[in-house]
């Protein structure tokens, strides 16, 4: 199954896409990158921004579901943007009606690492492991790449 994995921040949007049923660890990640908006833009424009990457990605790797690591509600000064960003984001998905499933951090870290307290290197080493590939993803994309497991 393909996959596109989500991890949205407007600082750094990490997004991975994944095969799942690859035979050889190496073929199971497909693509990765990571977007981000300047700090002085209207939060409005940058999850417009945001949307249209989801959408552009959609397109591009003709995915059969997404996952999204969903923001920590109430946690913090960015919590309301955070939310403002996962609705645009949804409104992508919903709009090409993919299945999507939504993951807290912690559960996260748990299903890559087996501890909900693990680093951003040690989610990155989780993919170096199951891909099987010594080099390193960004944080964001490693993140994203366990963002949905069938």
């Amino acid at each position: 199954m393909r996959v596109l994995g989500l991890d949205p921040s407007l600082r750094s949007y990490g997004w991975c896409v994944y095969d799942s049923d690859a035979i050889k660890p190496r073929n199971r990640l497909i693509a990765s990158g990571h977007y981000g908006t300047l700090s002085d833009v209207v939060p409005v424009a940058r999850f417009m921004h945001f949307r249209t990457m989801v959408k552009n990605l959609l397109r591009t790797y003709f995915v059969n579901v997404v996952g999204i690591e969903s923001p920590a509600y109430g946690k913090g000064p960015f919590s309301e943007v955070h939310f403002g960003l996962m609705m645009y984001s949804l409104e992508a998905i919903f709009e090409v009606r993919k299945d999507c499933i939504l993951f807290d951090p912690v559960t996260l870290k748990l299903m890559s690492t087996g501890r909900g307290n693990a680093s951003k290197t040690d989610m990155q080493k989780s993919v170096q492991l199951d891909t099987m590939n010594p080099e390193l993803i960004q944080s964001d994309e490693a993140d994203a790449y366990w963002s949905y497991r069938k």
